[in-house]
This record gives structure tokens, sequence and C-alpha cells, in this order.
């Protein structure tokens, strides 16, 4: 458990990145971090995001699924509109899995209203236990930032770390890492 709480926080400090898989290719992904990885992708699905939306959903693609994703990975994809809804859940096992995310990712709408994050953020918090590492990123506009932070899941966004672009952030959020963060510091005590 040590072990992936050191991965959450290099990844929240910025020091292991999606852009450090670039130049790899699907499973050499995989191989070079040595450990299956799960992704909570919650993208905004508000009005104002579609004006950005192009320039996010590139980002995602080259970032994420061309980046990061490889064999034994597992991916859910939920669109936070005026309600929150869950798009896809894909494990990856071939180069067809990440077809379907592309165009998964490629077809999430972007509505009036506002963005329900909250209702998403909870629905990842719930996510059953995975053998691997979970990172949970949210994809918003900037009009909609706001939104991140109303309700129940405000109290789900205490640890994160925020990437800025051109009217719009990617947020990886840190769920459920007080108890993490607990465990790992009993087990750090346990050694000394």
């Amino acid at each position: 458990m040590g072990v992936k709480i050191a991965l959450f926080v290099l990844s929240l400090a910025g020091f292991l990145t999606p852009a450090a898989a670039q130049g790899t290719q699907g499973g050499q992904v995989e191989a070079l971090r040595g450990f299956p990885l799960r992704v909570n992708l919650i993208v905004d699905g508000s009005g104002a995001f579609a004006e950005v939306a192009p320039a996010a959903k590139a980002w995602l693609f080259q970032n994420i699924v061309d980046g990061v994703l490889a064999a034994g990975d597992r991916i859910t994809i939920w669109s936070a509109g005026e309600t929150a809804a869950l798009v896809l859940e894909q494990s990856i096992s071939g180069a067809g899995d990440l077809e379907a995310v592309r165009q998964a990712i490629l077809e999430l709408p972007s509505g009036g209203g506002g963005a329900d994050f909250s209702s998403a953020l909870e629905q990842a918090a719930s996510e059953p236990p995975f053998d691997g590492v979970t990172h949970t990123l949210l994809v918003s506009s900037t009009a909609s930032f706001s939104f991140a932070f109303a309700g129940v899941g405000a109290s789900l966004l205490r640890i994160s770390r925020v990437e800025e672009f051109p009217g719009w952030r990617a947020l990886v959020v840190g769920l459920n890492v007080e108890s993490r963060v607990r465990e790992a510091a009993r087990d750090l005590q346990l050694h000394f």
C-alpha cells in the first residue's frame, strides 16, 4: 500500500505525469509502470465546455489514451452535465479497447446548464477496490470549475493537482486519500 501512496503523491507533485509515458506503445507503458492503472475520468458536460472541448479532448487523446493507458488498465468515463452520466467502463486489452475510449471521449456531450461534478465524484469514490493505482481526473471549463467545489463533492477534493490550459483545467483528484494516508503513516511507523 505504501508504494501506491507514494506514486499518487508523486503524481500530485508533478513527478509522475502522463507525459512520462510518451513515446511508448500500448503494453510497453504498463511494463514500464509495473502495475495496472484505473482512470476515473470526469468531463464537464455543461454548455460552457463546448468551446474548449476540442482542445481538451485532443489533450486527453494524447496524454491519457495514447500516453498512459495500456493492457491491464481500466477506465471509467462520466459526463458531468445537468446530471452526471456514466458514459463508459472499459478494461484495456488492445487497440480496439483504446479506440472505444477515443470514441467515447469524442462523443462526450456539451449541453446547456451547469455541471454535476458532485454525483460523478461520489460514484468514482464508491468504485470497488482495484489491484493497482487509481487516478481520478476531472476536466472542466474555467467557467464551470466552481461547480466542482459545490455540494458533497467539495469534501472529495481535499487533495488535488490542477493543470491550467486556456479556457479549461485538468484536476487530478485524490479520492478517499485520507484513510490511505493514515494507513501509510501507520505502515511507516511499523518500520521504525
